[in-house]
C-alpha cells in the first residue's frame, strides 16, 4: 500500500459579508498575500494536511 502526503494553506478573508479563501502550496506566500489584505477584511490563515493512499 502507498501513501502520499501533501500540505497546503488557505488564506480567507470577508468581502462584502461573504467569506472567500484562496489555496496556496508554500507557506510563506500565504501568509504574505495574508499580510497585503487590507487588516479590516483578514479572517484566518489555515493548515492543510491530506494523505491519499492507493489501495488497489
Amino acid at each position: 500500500m502507498m501513501k502520499d502526503e501533501f500540505t497546503y494553506y488557505t488564506v480567507s478573508w470577508i468581502l462584502e459579508k461573504e467569506i472567500k479563501s484562496r489555496k496556496f502550496y508554500n507557506k510563506k506566500e500565504a501568509l504574505k498575500w495574508n499580510e497585503l489584505l487590507p487588516e479590516e477584511q483578514r479572517y484566518e490563515v489555515k493548515k492543510h494536511t491530506e494523505i491519499t493512499e492507493v489501495i488497489a
